[in-house]
Parts: structure tokens; C-alpha cells; sequence
């Protein structure tokens, strides 16, 4: 059994050329952008990197971010993939936060935070009813 056979090498090509003309376009566009705006791209990228990888600390307060939008990602990957529509991600997040701080903060009963899943959900259910959606 090959481990990589000729139609397997195709389509990790095509994932890695679509990879590579993803960030081609986003450079692109970005470059655009700032040329429109008066801004010098190659600068302004330099600072981009520099501020976010430039140091430890600077690399950690990017992960600490990256983490949560990479979580609600894969939730929302994972609900296109099944046939769901969930635009709503970033702010079941948000507010599962909030509900953990307010829970954090006023050392409130172990069943508060139980209560944000239904509270959450009857919110959705009642914008898709009378949205008609």
C-alpha cells in the first residue's frame, strides 16, 4: 500500500498552492490597501511582525488571542460542515466570558453558569422566530 499515492500528492498540492495564493491575495490586497491610504507597505508590515512577534511577551499576548478566535473557528467549521448556518460564535463566546466572570466575580452558585446555555439558547431561538429564518 502506498503511503502516498499520485491522487493523494494532487490534492496535497492543490491544499498547498491554495494555501500559498490565499496569502499571495492577502498580501496583495493589503498592499493595495495601504498604497491607497499613503501608507509604506514594506514599513508598515515590519511593524505589523515587529509588534506582534517582535518579543516573549508580545508572542504570548498573541497566542492568549489566537487560542479563543482558532477555538470559535473550528466551532463554526465544524457547524458549516454539518449543514448548520452560525454567524453567531464570536458572541456565544463573549458572553460564555462574561457569564464566567460574573460567576468568578460574585462566587455565585455552581449552577449559574449552567443557566448561560439556556439563556443563550432561547435568545437565538427567539431572533430566529421572528426573523422568520
Amino acid at each position: 500500500m502506498k503511503l502516498l499515492s499520485h491522487h493523494n500528492m494532487r490534492i496535497f498540492f492543490r491544499y498547498v498552492f491554495e494555501g500559498v495564493l490565499t496569502l499571495f491575495a492577502v498580501f496583495f490586497f493589503t498592499t493595495i490597501i495601504l498604497l491607497v491610504s499613503g501608507a509604506p507597505p514594506f514599513a508598515a508590515y515590519y511593524h505589523i511582525f515587529k509588534g506582534s512577534l517582535g518579543s516573549w511577551i508580545k508572542l504570548s499576548q498573541v497566542i492568549q488571542i489566537w487560542i479563543p478566535l482558532t477555538l470559535c473557528a473550528s466551532g463554526l467549521l465544524y457547524t458549516f460542515r454539518i449543514g448548520l448556518w452560525n454567524i453567531g460564535v464570536e458572541g456565544q463566546v463573549m458572553l460564555g466570558a462574561l457569564f464566567t466572570t460574573a460567576v468568578l466575580r460574585i462566587d455565585a452558585a455552581k449552577s449559574m453558569p449552567m443557566s448561560c446555555g439556556p439563556i443563550l439558547r432561547a435568545n437565538s431561538q427567539v431572533m430566529r422566530t421572528s426573523r422568520n429564518s
